[in-house]
């Protein structure tokens, strides 16, 4: 199976690499008269654009939407406040823990929870509106947790997507560094044989899916699939610009 592969490709890693080491060599530094936690609170920020290099929260969610990567942003920076204060709950309370870029992710998820817990449905905002509706029943209510977080909509499921995005994210980032020294059918050939691999160790089925690409089908329709994945996984790569 062949698959292209554009000019720049090859010099998304050597981009991140530079912009990564651009942002250690940024790390704060106390100022005049800066009180501990006015330079605590900056450097925890530091430290989760660091860190944000790697679990790519950020792009994950500007190119999917889905929420997953905000609630696990929220997760990461709360750790690393907690560590950084010694697990002082208080202390921790005063670094940034929702992103700007999720801000509106989670406040419509806080506001549809707050709903769900006084027994009306997440999407009647106006007052007026939940004093003519009739109060759920409380399991109805907690059936419906999920959709106020914004996990599961009619035939979507966070969790899987997430899923999908990880296998396409690493197709792309292992095709790409493969082509710097093997030609493009042997790339997508080690490429699918990695991913049939984890496929057996973790069950996810995207991997599977991916793994299998070619068998029985004609090649031709093959090659567009694969290269389709590509492409969606470079949107979601850790090196993108």
């Amino acid at each position: 199976m062949g698959a292209s592969m554009s000019v720049n490709e090859s010099t998304e890693p050597q981009r991140w690499h530079e912009r990564f080491k651009a942002i250690l060599g940024a790390e704060p530094q106390r100022l005049p008269d800066e009180d501990d936690a006015a330079f605590d609170v900056r450097h925890i920020a530091w430290l989760n654009e660091c860190l944000g290099f790697f679990d790519a929260n950020e792009i994950l969610y500007r190119e999917t939407k889905n929420p997953v990567y905000v609630w696990r942003e929220l997760s990461r920076r709360a750790h690393v406040a907690l560590d950084c204060f010694g697990g002082d709950y208080n202390r921790a309370s005063r670094a940034q823990l929702v992103p700007e870029w999720g801000m509106e992710a989670f406040c419509s998820a806080v506001g549809s929870l707050s709903s769900l817990s006084h027994l009306q449905p997440p999407d009647l905002k106006e007052p007026a509106a939940r004093r003519k509706t009739k109060a759920l029943h409380y399991k109805k209510a907690m059936e419906m947790v999920p959709m106020a977080l914004g996990l599961c909509r009619r035939g979507w499921n966070a969790f899987q997507s997430a899923l999908s995005d990880r296998s396409k994210r690493t197709a792309a980032e292992q095709y790409d560094l493969l082509r710097l020294g093997l030609d493009p059918k042997t790339a997508a050939t080690v490429v699918q044989e990695g991913h049939l691999l984890v496929w057996q160790e973790t069950g996810n089925p995207y991997d599977y899916r991916l793994g299998q690409l070619g068998g029985g089908s004609d090649p031709a329709d093959a090659r567009r699939s694969f290269e389709r994945i590509l492409a969606a996984g470079r949107r979601l790569r850790l090196d993108k610009t």
